[in-house]
């Protein structure tokens, strides 16, 4: 099955939002690590849609990292607020899936949830107008 450059896009906001979604459980069950890797990936799908949907394929996470920097949040398409979430995720991630003896706690998961799922929602906005114009 051949599937559309807008099936993709479709596919991985719908997989930010899960993504979100398993963040939000795992919170709750207090798998704070977990809960960290889940709120990076939730933003990582999203970007990657934004990304895809602007022709551009960036093949690391690294590349996501540096093209959403480069293409959205210099040029003020994306807020740094936006872009700071998003680094500060993809280093609190890294930390938490490789580094060893480290947990993440409650104080400083809350507050990301409902920046997480700001952020969901302000990159789909933006892939929309994208799709309008």
């Amino acid at each position: 099955m051949k599937y559309s450059t807008q099936d993709y896009i479709e596919y991985r906001l719908k997989r930010g939002k899960e993504s979100l979604e398993e963040a939000q459980i795992m919170f709750k069950q207090e798998h704070w690590n977990l809960s960290i890797n889940r709120l990076y990936y939730a933003c990582y799908y999203s970007i990657s849609a934004l990304l895809l949907a602007s022709h551009i394929s960036p093949k690391t996470h690294s590349g996501v990292h540096s093209q959403f920097n480069l293409h959205f949040v210099k040029k003020s398409k994306v807020s740094k607020e936006d872009g700071n979430l998003f680094t500060e995720l993809m280093n609190m991630r890294t930390k938490g899936d490789y580094g060893d003896m480290f947990e993440f706690d409650k104080k400083t998961i809350k507050p990301l949830i409902p920046r997480v799922k700001k952020f969901l929602h302000d990159i789909e906005k933006l892939i929309n107008v994208k799709r309008k114009s």
